[in-house]
């Protein structure tokens, strides 16, 4: 149970890195380098799935009200992924409230960050990002989230219920290290293909490895590298959507193969159709060594723009686009 829910938290953690950033980023001042006096948060947020179980796209959104010395700040935070590119996206919550429009990329990925804040003099401070709609319901109040294509309601591409997000309790085991990383296509064979790998150590010292493709051939089954070591194999479901999980957590049966790397160390990651040595390069992409958690812990949260590539946008980070950009 304890091994699950490692699992579930470091998934979590990589979806909410940004929020993370902001309640643990030290300030008396909201925008400055000193800590957040007394700061108590409260946060909502929902799984978001395609009708279809088979289908690839997915996403996650979670909303944080965050209560300082001095006031309240609410922040809204959506990814998603495998969706329509370069397609207008509306937010909608309960059905009618639209949180907010965004626009995927060329990969079918999409991100949205919005931000409240209001302080007890009764003013609104400069924020880091664009204001959340007025009317948004209170957070006891979100039911549901759905993504619709911008100014249509006729069917939705993602939908999901809120939950609450509990903080981790006292002695949870925290990732130590993650990082993600965007693969790109490699032959003109799967000129729609693209995926993303994760990597990730906790601090019970359990390497977490995962990857996933879309845009590949019904059945075909991919071999998949990490630093020129067989790492495991993925098969492509009737959507053309393939994915590998591996980690070392004892009793596990797939562990990380010996030979690959540690985590810290992995660099290239490929997708081949038969074995590397002689099959089609599909995807590659690869790892840095930047560990996203370190750069967060230090408040490195970036400027503006979509979180994709390592780095880039509002603390970037996500491989896959969301790290390569989630």
């Amino acid at each position: 149970m304890k091994r699950s829910l490692t699992i579930t938290w470091i998934a979590t953690f990589l979806l909410i890195l940004p929020l993370t950033a902001v309640a643990q980023h030290n300030g008396s001042n909201p925008t400055g380098g000193v800590r957040h006096a007394n700061a108590d948060r409260t946060a909502v947020f929902a799984v978001l799935q395609p009708a279809d179980a088979e289908a690839p796209e997915w996403g996650r959104v979670m909303v944080a009200a965050h209560q300082f010395t001095y006031g309240e700040m609410t922040e809204l935070l959506c990814r998603v992924y495998e969706l329509a590119p370069d397609t207008d996206y509306d937010l909608v919550f309960n059905g009618s409230y639209v949180a907010g429009t965004f626009t995927t990329d060329e990969t079918g990925e999409g991100y949205l960050r919005l931000q409240a804040r209001t302080w007890d003099d009764g003013e609104s401070d400069d924020r880091n990002f664009p204001p959340i709609p007025e009317g948004m319901p209170a957070l006891d109040e979100l039911a549901d989230a759905a993504v619709f294509m911008a100014d249509t309601r006729s069917e939705s591409a993602l939908t999901g219920e809120f939950e609450s997000m509990p903080d981790p309790p006292v002695g949870a085991i925290q990732p130590v290290f993650l990082e993600r990383v965007r693969l790109v296509p490699m032959s003109d064979d799967y000129p729609q293909a693209r995926g993303i790998a994760r990597a990730a150590r906790d601090s019970d010292d359990t390497q977490y490895f995962s990857t996933s493709a879309s845009g590949l051939v019904d059945g075909e089954v991919y071999f998949v590298e990490v630093s020129g070591h067989l790492i495991g194999q993925a098969t492509a479901n009737t959507c053309g959507h393939a994915e590998l999980e591996i980690n070392d957590a004892p009793g596990t049966a797939s562990g990380i193969p010996a030979g690959v790397p540690a985590v810290e160390d992995m660099d290239t990651v490929t997708w081949c159709a038969g074995p590397c040595q002689n099959g089609i390069v599909v995807l590659e992409g690869s790892f840095t060594g930047v560990n996203a958690s370190s750069q967060y812990a230090r408040g490195n949260t970036g400027h503006g723009g979509n979180d994709h590539g390592g780095g880039g946008g509002n603390g970037g980070g996500n491989g896959g686009g969301n790290g390569g950009g989630n």
